[in-house]
């Protein structure tokens, strides 16, 4: 296994890692602040057709009293040999795209 493998690889390894690693720390200094906290909250049940969707965690009243809001973190590593032509703002702009697509 080479770094860049462990790198760009999205089954187990460093992406998987550092995704959990990330989202366990927003829960933790969210939860200085706020209370009603929830990991991997499901926001749709799975269906025949598409499967559950589920964020990394939710907080009630972030930005809104008694509203809750959902968070879902994604790791990139923008300097994947695919992204070698783009710009940091056109991959980013491409993974929220495809976040807000599911």
């Amino acid at each position: 296994m080479s770094v860049t493998h462990a790198l760009n690889c999205k089954k187990g390894g460093l992406v998987k890692h550092g995704h959990d690693y990330l989202r366990d720390e927003c829960i933790m200094m969210a939860s200085y602040a706020w209370n009603g906290i929830m990991k991997e909250p499901i926001m749709r049940d799975s269906s025949s057709t598409d499967p559950a969707l589920i964020a990394d965690f939710k907080i009630n009243g972030v930005w809104e009293a008694g509203k809750t809001a959902f968070f879902d973190n994604r790791i990139v590593n923008a300097d994947a040999q695919s992204y070698s032509s783009q710009t940091w703002l056109a991959v980013s702009k491409k993974h929220a795209d495809e976040k807000h697509q599911k």
